[in-house]
Formats: structure tokens, C-alpha cells, sequence
């Protein structure tokens, strides 16, 4: 195990390719920067078959590791034990031996490892493009305490694999990141915002502020503020200080008030805390429904967002849409904002529910039909600077042709907003 996975390698097609190893070669040590939980199993797999041949010296720099080795040794020499005979021990290395083959690939710069690493994972279908931001961000901790770097890691992988309803896992960091970061952002510089795949994780790359990487230009020099009043906060009572709360009654401890969705990305644990605090918002506002915040604003989705027929594909992406309006506007102008605009967004966007009898990504996804309302929401300084928003809902109330029937849009439709 490293951590709390498993490395076993079981299955005939695994271990006739296990896949590539990635080697940084520096002076006469060779570092595994991919490939250490493989390499260790066949390890561990080799001493427990009795292989009397020379195997490498393997050296590991975390103590938990030695405890993780210990008890998959364990388990391997009982599995041995349990299913091949002494007559069978030799049959099944030979068959390792002679056919499992590895792809070793060695660097002379760590930069290119990790690089080659991100791009090498990036191929494979199970896993996520956001998982390759882990990895970066973690890496970019070097001056963190090695506790640091675990709580990261554990609050990354707790979101990946959060227990929602009847314990089942939900993936909100995919949720998250592809459905409303990602495309917040893009649409508040009005670009057009499609799926989020690993050829876009650099929207999520920022600079590296710490006293080892100087920033590079004057207008990263906030980011030095930034982490100097976090620090100096944390420190420091904070009744001192007024910050506006997005909540009314007020902000959870895990809910930056400095955090916003268009900010600088600053690299390393400020990503992690930055990422923390969009999961909690999402968690409290769509997947909390009994709590009385924002509770007309919930009674209102679950009425209007939940009708027969919401999950067909093409409602589905104006949902997801809407939610990401309303994160927008929650991250900017608090439970008032959302208070105020929560039934001109949806007229604006459930107009295509109407309108058209199929409803595409691509339509949902441009800027005409859905980023307007990002880059509005950005560009406004106070809540009343969002009248165009009212102003076109006003009018497609009047002028949306009804070419697609859900009663309960309809009905939204036919009342004052």
C-alpha cells in the first residue's frame, strides 16, 4: 500500500504488461517517480517465491511505507501459500519472468519526469483529467511539512469519493471542477467553455509564491499580499478584523471569504484550500436541502429543476448551467444576490427547455446562450448592475416560442417574475 491503496497485481493480462516505469537518474541513484507501487509488489512477489537471484536495493523515504510493505508481504506469502503448491512456485515466476514485460523510461531532469509522468496518465480512460492537478500541486508544496501534503492529499481524494445518499460515492471534484469552475472562469472572460478535459488542466496552474520562487512580473504581486495577510489572519484574533460573510447568518470556518472563482491560482496548498472551499459551498447549497440556508431558493430547484423529465440529456446540461449561475452569483454577491436573481437566471436559460425540442452540449456550452450571464455577473460591482439579466428574462417571458412542453417551465413562464 502506499497510503491507503492496495498494489497487489492480480490477473493474467496486468501482469503480462504492467506498464511503464518512470526513472529519474540523478549521479548514481535512481529515483521512481511512476512505477513504485509495481516494482514493489514484484518485489515482494520475487522474496515470497524464494527467488534467489539479485534484486535490487529498494529505499523508501516514509516510515508508514515500511508498515504498508510489511502487511502486503504478509498477505502475498499467505496467498502463496493458499493457492500454489511448492511444485507450482517456480512455474508461476518463470511465467513472470518470461512475460511480463516493462516499459522503463529514464529522465535526467525531475521536471521532465513529472512531465512525462502527467502526460502518460493522462492517456488512461479511468482516470480523471482534475487528478492530474493533484499531482502538480503536491509537487509544488516543496517548502510544506510532509502533514501537509497528506491532509491535502486526504481532502482531495474524500471529495473524489464522497459518501452522499445511502453512503454512495459521488465524485464532486469531478462535479465540480468540469461542471462549474472550469466554465465559470472561462465565461467571465467571455470565452466560450467546452468540456473540461486534460488538455485544459492549465486553467487550474497558477504561479508558486514562496521565498524560493520570486514572482516574475508586477501583477503577480498581489499574490504576495495575499499570502502574507492569510498567514498574518490565521495568526492574529480574527474578530479583529470585518470580512462580509456569503451566508447570512454567516460563514463556516471552511469557507474562505477571500476565496473567488476567477482569482489568481496560487500553486501548492493555496489550490487545495481554494478548491475546499467550492466543495463546501456546493455541498450547502444543492446537496443540503433541509438546512435553512437559502431554503426559498431550494425549494424553488427542487420544484423547478426536478420536474418529470430532468434528467434527459438536454436538461440536464441547462441544469448544470444554472447551478453554475448560481455558485457565480453565491461567490460574488452572497444568499442576497442569489435571493434576487435566482428566477431571472432560470428564465434565461430554461428558454432553450421551450424553444428547442433537442437541446445540444454545444448550445448550452456557447457563449450566446450561457456565458452573457457569466461575464455579467463578473463585470458587476453591486447587485443592481445585474438589471440586463432581469431586463432579457423580462423578455423572453413574452417573446419564447413554446416548440417543447414541461408544464411546470410553462408555468413559470405565465407568471410575474
Amino acid at each position: 500500500k502506499v497510503g491507503q491503496k492496495t498494489f497487489i497485481i492480480v490477473g493474467q493480462s496486468t501482469l503480462n504488461f504492467p506498464g511503464s516505469v518512470i526513472i529519474h537518474k540523478k549521479d548514481s541513484v535512481l529515483d521512481i517517480v511512476d512505477g513504485q507501487q509495481r516494482i514493489t509488489t514484484l518485489y515482494l512477489i520475487a522474496k515470497a517465491l524464494a527467488y534467489n537471484g539479485s534484486l535490487p536495493q529498494l529505499t523508501f523515504n516514509h516510515t508508514d511505507s515500511f508498515f504498508y510493505i510489511r502487511e502486503n508481504s504478509i498477505f502475498i506469502n499467505k496467498w502463496i501459500e493458499l493457492n500454489l503448491g511448492k511444485s507450482d512456485r517456480q512455474d508461476f515466476f518463470d511465467y513472470i519472468s518470461d512475460n511480463c514485460q516493462v516499459v522503463k523510461v529514464t529522465v535526467k531532469h525531475l521536471s521532465e519526469a513529472f512531465q512525462l509522468f502527467e502526460t502518460q496518465n493522462g492517456r488512461g480512460k479511468a482516470l480523471e483529467a482534475y487528478n492530474l492537478l493533484k499531482a502538480y500541486h503536491i509537487r509544488a508544496m516543496s517548502s510544506s511539512s510532509r502533514k501537509e501534503k497528506i491532509d491535502c492529499d486526504i481532502r482531495w481524494e474524500d471529495a473524489a469519493m464522497y459518501a452522499y445518499k445511502n453512503n454512495a460515492p459521488r465524485d464532486l471534484l469531478r462535479q465540480l471542477i468540469n461542471e462549474h469552475l472550469y466554465r465559470c472562469r472561462l465565461w467571465s472572460r467571455s470565452e466560450e467553455a467546452g468540456r473540461f478535459s486534460k488538455q485544459c488542466v492549465d486553467e487550474f496552474k497558477g504561479f508558486t509564491v514562496d521565498r524560493d520562487a520570486p514572482v516574475e512580473f508586477a501583477y503577480q504581486n498581489c499574490l504576495v499580499q495575499q499570502q502574507i495577510a492569510s498567514a498574518l489572519m490565521q495568526m492574529m484574533n480574527a474578530g479583529l478584523f470585518k470580512v462580509k460573510s456569503r451566508f447570512e447568518h454567516g460563514d463556516p470556518d471552511n469557507i474562505s471569504p477571500f476565496a473567488n472563482i476567477n482569482q489568481l491560482i496560487v500553486n501548492g496548498k493555496p489550490f487545495f484550500d481554494w478548491v475546499k472551499t467550492y466543495i463546501e459551498i456546493y455541498k450547502r447549497i444543492f446537496m443540503q436541502p433541509d438546512s435553512s440556508q437559502l431554503s426559498g431558493f431550494k425549494d424553488f430547484y427542487r420544484s423547478s429543476c426536478k420536474y418529470k423529465g430532468y434528467q434527459r440529456n438536454g436538461d440536464t446540461y441547462i441544469r448544470e448551467v444554472y447551478k453554475s449561475a448560481i455558485m457565480h452569483i453565491f461567490d460574488r454577491f452572497g444568499e442576497m444576490g442569489v435571493n434576487c436573481l435566482y428566477k431571472p437566471v432560470y428564465i434565461c436559460l430554461y428558454r432553450m427547455r421551450l424553444e428547442k425540442k433537442q437541446v445540444r452540449y454545444a448550445t448550452m456550452s456557447s457563449f450566446s446562450s450561457s456565458g452573457w450571464i457569466f461575464a455579467q455577473i463578473n463585470n458587476a460591482k453591486k447587485i443592481s448592475d445585474l438589471s440586463e439579466i432581469i431586463g432579457r428574462a423580462s423578455e423572453y417571458k413574452k417573446k419564447t416560442p413554446k416548440n417543447f412542453e414541461v408544464e411546470v417551465i410553462n408555468k413559470l413562464f405565465d407568471e410575474q417574475i
